[in-house]
């Protein structure tokens, strides 16, 4: 019959008024539809219902009584006669607003903190629990030679401290780097050596700090 009914909730995302019956056009919810968004939620509900599924689902914006888009992901369950004839749906619409407004504030910190760190004139490396690195900064690929590329599936020790200034080979459970993961703690050193990509030796200081998580792991 071409109508929809809409319970409160509906009302309080999209702060448009619904009468005390709740049913509402379907024009309603059509003509909220983002105008680069209609004709791709359109086709993608037709299709669902002409194909035979079961559930339809998609995500696009809708215009808001306040005159702004939010972002809202619907999911629907199709039902049909015993002759598969579509009769109606019934679904919900879930406010993404939020969610995606905080992705986007993520993205940008995370661009930020690259910035930075590609930036900084000290060599900075990020480390895994295993002791591979996952991270070099510009500056550390120019001191060593190195780029993440190279060795993505490395250890820190591996690549750039695995020997002494004598030659011989520093053992894995004395690299202080490793040490500082595994035991968790600050370790730092004011007379290491850095092994280049062209096996010169390079002296420096540097610290190995964990990074924890909200958990303390």
């Amino acid at each position: 019959e071409d109508r929809v009914w809409c319970n409160e909730r509906f009302g309080e995302l999209t702060g448009y008024p619904l009468p005390e019956s709740g049913i509402v056009s379907s024009d309603v919810w059509h003509s909220g539809l983002h105008p680069q968004d209609r004709e791709r939620v359109r086709e993608s509900l037709e299709c669902a219902i002409g194909t035979g599924a079961k559930i339809w689902g998609d995500e696009y914006r809708f215009a808001l009584a306040d005159g702004t888009y939010g972002t809202m992901l619907s999911r629907a369950h199709i039902i049909r006669d015993e002759t598969g004839k579509p009769v109606r749906m019934v679904g919900a619409m879930m406010d993404l607003t939020d969610r995606q407004r905080a992705e986007m504030e993520m993205a940008e910190l995370s661009r930020r903190n690259e910035m930075i760190l590609d930036a900084a004139g000290d060599g900075i490396f990020g480390v895994d629990l295993e002791g591979r690195a996952t991270f070099l900064n510009p500056a550390a690929s120019r001191m060593t030679g190195f780029t993440i590329e190279q060795r993505h599936d490395e250890t820190v020790h591996r690549t750039v401290h695995r020997s002494r200034a004598d030659g011989t080979p520093v053992p894995f459970h004395e690299c202080p780097s490793c040490s500082a993961v595994q035991r968790a703690e600050t370790i730092g050193a004011t007379d290491g050596l850095f092994s280049r990509a062209d096996g010169t030796l390079l002296p420096v200081e540097y610290t190995t700090t964990p990074m924890r998580d909200e958990s303390g792991e």
